[in-house]
C-alpha cells in the first residue's frame, strides 16, 4: 500500500496473522518509537 488505509492494511495483516504495526511501523510509531495518533478524518482548515 503506497498510502494510509486502515481497513486494507488490517485485512492484509489479519491474512497474515500479524498486526498491521509489525508489517508498516513507521505507520504507527514515530522515529522515537512512541505511537502515532490517527484520526479517521482529515482536519480541514
Amino acid at each position: 500500500l503506497a498510502r494510509r488505509w486502515s481497513k486494507g492494511e488490517k485485512i492484509i495483516a489479519d491474512k497474515l496473522g500479524t498486526h498491521p504495526s509489525v508489517i508498516w511501523p513507521s505507520r504507527y510509531f514515530d522515529e522515537n518509537g512512541n505511537p502515532i495518533k490517527r484520526s479517521l478524518y482529515k482536519k480541514l482548515d
